[in-house]
């Protein structure tokens, strides 16, 4: 798994890049927003730790940013601060933020979130590719419905439907479905 590390801090960087590490996991720093937006294309990371207060561009205005980036894809962003006040919690919730890391950092705790983070990737991953078979197969039977249509318009163009005993009207259904003829005696 790839994390992308967001924080001007050199020491949380430190710590927080040894830990994942020992995790198993690739670690990449940026040292504010600006740099983590540079480089998130070319990182395409698996979570985000974004710090709430950082110079240049803040994790408020980082994390929408990134969520965008990301595209039909689940991004996890788990924001690292200090900060315990409701309202900032409340409002890195409000910016696109899934979840907090506080400082200091329980390794253990830290682990579990990356953990459950990454299986909710995976799972956005495969709904996106479902969603793609999906899409396909249902642009495949309207092409199919569309053939359909046309063969038997044209085959009914051929054919002769106009009798003095019989009124008929020819009319598309919403998909291909068959005949139904209605008389009265």
């Amino acid at each position: 798994m790839k994390v992308l590390i967001v924080d001007d801090q050199p020491a949380n960087q430190l710590m927080l890049s040894g830990l994942i590490k020992r995790f198993g996991h690739q670690v990449t720093c940026a040292d504010n927003g600006i740099e983590a937006i540079d480089i998130f294309a070319s990182l395409a990371p698996d979570v985000v730790l974004l710090d709430v207060m950082m110079p240049v561009m803040d994790g408020f205005q980082t994390a929408p940013r990134l969520k965008a980036l990301s595209g039909d894809v689940h991004l996890p962003i788990l924001f690292i601060t200090a900060l315990d006040d409701q309202e900032t919690l409340l409002k890195c919730l409000e910016a696109g933020g899934d979840d907090f890391i506080s400082v200091p950092f329980e390794p253990v705790v830290l682990q579990a979130k990356l953990n459950a983070h990454a299986r909710v990737r995976e799972l956005s991953y495969s709904l996106k590719g479902k969603n793609e078979t999906l899409a396909y197969h249902s642009n495949r039977m309207e092409r199919e419905q569309n053939v359909v249509r046309h063969m038997l318009a044209n085959a009914l163009q051929e054919n002769e439907t106009e009798y003095p005993f019989l009124k008929t009207y020819l009319a598309p259904a919403s998909e291909f479905n068959g005949d139904l003829v209605l008389s009265k005696a």
